[in-house]
Order: structure tokens, then sequence, then C-alpha cells
């Protein structure tokens, strides 16, 4: 059983070998799609079209909109929460594609007064209880004393009095309301984003587009990364340069969530791109440097979120929407009997309210920052601040080793010629990969 397990993982690591940080993509010159256009393209021509209908990978999408202008200080973090509410709406998808209870009810009213003619007015201050009459006399002895003043004053207390409202009498409503409730829970073991998407829509507003896919090779990875201590046989064919990830800054201002590599020994790694921004535009240098660590903490926090959401996260959604209609025929009857007849009132009841909330708990071993960086918005400018986090099968062996005092295992084999700094490039994800 050992054997096939390790023969089916050397299967899974080839052809995942190809699996790097997906580059933010970007419509071609000219281009006018929209971004569901281009997210629709990109999963046709990367193949996950065909393999989501032959039932082997389910793929995912989701779009939000950066809650800020390009040239606002906080368009930077936006632009990062607009990246995770994205992902998220994604993954509450692929939950909902799991186990979904819904109830729904529909309620139809009518109402019809006896009469037409509005009853004679009631006095709103009829109420004969002793606490009423008190508060009513207190009332007249400030009212009283408030008129004295005023009426010192030169002032004409009658220009401060307030005439009694109209009373309404509802003569007939009709109204149709149905009120539909949608739960959904399920897990995100093994969801990956293969390709995130940006597209300006004018005036400084962008939208942010995730197309993630999870298949079983993800979730079965992703389950052994919490139950093997790092114990994986490496596959040397699948070996390659992880630092060179993060050398080009460039790259990294369009990277975000999670991805897999393999390092020398053609061990896994788990890869996880993060940013986020300093809200601070003063000239102090010393100021500058301690909001810098703070949005590298806040990048770094993210960074471990989307780690921890890989291997063990789980979403419970509840959306719960009222629609209806509502017509409503009424007269006013005003204190000196006269009755006026409103105009027929129609409502459309148009109420939506989604709940999202995301969770994990895990435990690892080997987690560290690899990288931290700063760098501007190639189109934008604005500056900003992000890490790379990282775990890796050799760190937890070594970090294990180190802590129960035994020698460190060291993976056989060497890398193979011409894997080193600067030979290996960026790849992208498509359907061989799952």
């Amino acid at each position: 059983m050992v054997a096939r397990r390790s023969i089916l993982f050397a299967a899974f690591l080839a052809v995942t070998s190809a699996i790097a940080p997906g580059a933010w993509a970007q419509p071609a010159p000219g281009s006018d799609l929209s971004i569901e256009d281009q997210m629709q393209a990109f999963i046709d021509e990367a193949g996950f079209s065909g393999r989501e209908q032959r039932g082997e990978i389910a793929v995912l999408s989701g779009i939000a909109t950066v809650q800020a202008l390009s040239n606002q200080p906080q368009w930077v973090a936006q632009r990062s929460l607009a990246y995770e509410q994205a992902l998220l709406n994604a993954q509450a998808e692929y939950v909902g594609r799991q186990s979904v209870r819904i109830t729904s009810e529909t309620v139809s009213e009518l109402f019809k007064a006896a009469g037409q003619e509005p009853p004679p007015y009631q006095p709103t201050d009829s109420d004969p209880s002793r606490l009423a009459e008190l508060v009513r006399k207190l009332m007249a002895l400030g009212t009283g004393k408030l008129d004295a003043a005023l009426t010192d004053l030169k002032i004409d207390p009658s220009a401060y009095e307030r005439a009694s409202p109209p009373q309404r009498y509802i003569q007939m409503r009709t109204a149709l309301t149905v009120k539909n409730t949608t739960r959904a829970f399920g897990e995100l073991v093994g969801l990956v984003p293969v390709q995130t998407f940006e597209k300006s829509i004018g005036d400084g507003a962008y939208r942010i587009g995730v197309v993630a896919v999870v298949s079983p090779r993800m979730k079965d990875f992703a389950k052994r990364v919490l139950t093997d201590h790092g114990e994986f046989p490496p596959d040397l064919k699948s070996a390659g340069d992880v630092r060179a990830l993060w050398t080009d800054k460039s790259k990294l201002v369009h990277d975000f969530g999670v991805r897999w590599v393999y390092d020398r020994a053609g061990m896994p790694v788990i890869v996880s791109f993060a940013q986020w921004a300093t809200d601070y535009a003063g000239q102090d240098p010393i100021t500058a440097q301690r909001y810098r660590d703070v949005a590298v903490k806040q990048a770094e926090a993210l960074a471990d979120a989307q780690i921890a959401n890989f291997l063990k996260g789980s979403i419970n959604s509840v959306s719960v929407t009222e629609i209806g209609q509502k017509i409503t025929a009424a007269a006013d009857r005003a204190p000196d009997g006269y009755v006026a007849q409103q105009a027929e009132i129609r409502e459309l009841m148009d109420g939506r309210q989604d709940t999202i909330r995301r969770q994990a708990q895990v435990a690892l071993t080997g987690l560290s920052t690899a990288a931290r960086w700063s760098e501007k918005h190639p189109d934008t400018g604005q500056p900003i601040v992000g890490v790379v986090r990282t775990w890796s099968a050799a760190a937890e062996q070594a970090t294990r080793s180190l802590r129960d005092g035994r020698p460190p295992i060291t993976a056989t084999g060497s890398p193979p010629p011409g894997s080193g700094p600067g030979r290996t490039g960026r790849k992208l994800m498509d359907a061989t990969d799952f």
C-alpha cells in the first residue's frame, strides 16, 4: 500500500511540476473584453472546461470591485481586499455545489376595510391613566413657562406650535412576499486560484476577477501536508529554483494566493503571496518605517490565512432574499375632520442579505517568510508592500529534526543540470496540472 501511494504521489508531482505563480492576466492591447469574457476565455483556452465537463475537476470564478479609486491612498489595501472578496465568492460557489439547503416561503395578503369613510379623529392623549395624566400636566407646565419666556422676549409662541398630524386610514392593501433562505456548508481543501484578472472600468475604478480550481490530486496533497510531517518522496524531474519566483518584484505586484512549486531537491513547497499598503503619507522616515513594518505584518497574516484555507478551510454561507410587492390605498383625516384621499402607493420589495463565513485552523511546522518587498503598481504608481510566505517539506523535516535533536533527513539525488537561478521561468497552470 505504501509503495502504491509513493507511485501515485510521484505521478502527482510530475503533472504538477508546471505549477508556478499565475501572472495577473491583462487584456491584449486594444481589447475591450469585459472581465467576465476574459475569465471565460482563459478557462476555455487552458483546457479547464473540458476536464470539468468530464467531472475531473471543479472550476470556480468570482469577481469583486475595488472599493476605492486608484488615486486614493487606500486603493492598494482595497485592491487586496477585492481579491479576497473575489476569491471568497468563488469559494462560496464551490461550497454551494457541495451541499445546499433551501427554504422558501411565499405569502399573499389582501385587506379591504369595511367602509371607505375614515373613522372620526381620535386624539392621541386620551389615555386615562394617572401616569399619562401626570405627563400631560408636566408638559403643559413646561409649555406654559416656555411660552411666557418667549413672550417676555417679544417672540410669538404660536409661531412654534405644531399641528397634530393627520391619522391614516387604510382602505385596501394587497401584498405578495417571497422569502428564500439558502444555507450552504462545505470544505475548501485543495482549492487554489490559478489566474487572477485586473481590469480598469474607467475613472480610476477597477474590478478584480479570480479563477480557482480544485481537484482530487490537490485535495490529497493538502491532506498529506497535515499528516505526513514533511516526509514526501522527492521528484527530481520537477526540481527547480524556488527563490527565482520572488526575484522579479514587478511580477510579485500581480501575484496573490497560494501556489505549489518544488525546490532543487524535488521536494514540494507551498508558496503564499500577499500584499498590503502603508497609509502613512508624511515625511518622517522613522514613522514611515514603523507603518511599513505594520503593513508587512498585515500581509503576513493574509498569506498565512491563505495557506490555512488551502489546507483545511471551510465555508458557511447564508443568503436571505425577500422580494415582492405591496399596493396600498389610504385616506388621511385631519383633526378638524377634513378627509384627504391619498394617491395609491405601489412598493416593490427587493431585499437581500448574504453572509459568508470562512474559517480554518491548522498546525504547521516549517512555515517562514521567504521574502519581503516593496514596489509601485505599474499603472497607478501606488506603493505596495508584500510578502512571500512558504511551507516546504524540507523545512518541516529540518525543523522537526532540530527540535527533536535528530540528524536531518537529506533527500537523495541531485538537481538536474540547468536548474540553477534564472533558468526556470514563471509558468502558467493549465488543465494538465490537476
